[in-house]
């Protein structure tokens, strides 16, 4: 009786921690359209290791890619981090002259 208790409590908690097998593999077209968005924006990377992936991590890790919007994270973070990067390559000493350059960039 306490082993089964265990278990199920055990059960529970990989459930909410969506590390349980309750959640199906996503479909293969799903897939490909979360992937297309990452690669859009030069991160289709995360994918690298896709197809090594058991079923059940496939769908949690799908689940938590689906959370993000890959465009807005490359227009807020991405963008920035390489105007400012191209900025100081190319001689901009202060980050006032890399936002001037960003701003004018659109």
């Amino acid at each position: 009786m306490a082993d089964a208790t265990f278990k199920s409590g055990i059960e529970k908690v990989m459930d909410k921690l969506s590390l349980g097998g309750s959640t199906p593999e996503p479909s293969a077209e799903v897939v490909q359209a979360l992937r297309s968005k990452f690669d859009a924006v030069g991160q289709g990377h995360l994918f690298t290791f896709w197809d090594d992936l058991p079923s059940a991590e496939k769908a949690v890790f799908f689940e938590q890619l689906s959370k993000f919007e890959p465009e807005r994270i490359a227009v807020r973070i991405f963008k920035p981090l390489l105007v400012f990067r191209l900025c100081s390559v190319c001689g901009e000493e202060t980050i006032g002259g890399a936002l001037s350059l960003y701003r004018a960039a659109g």
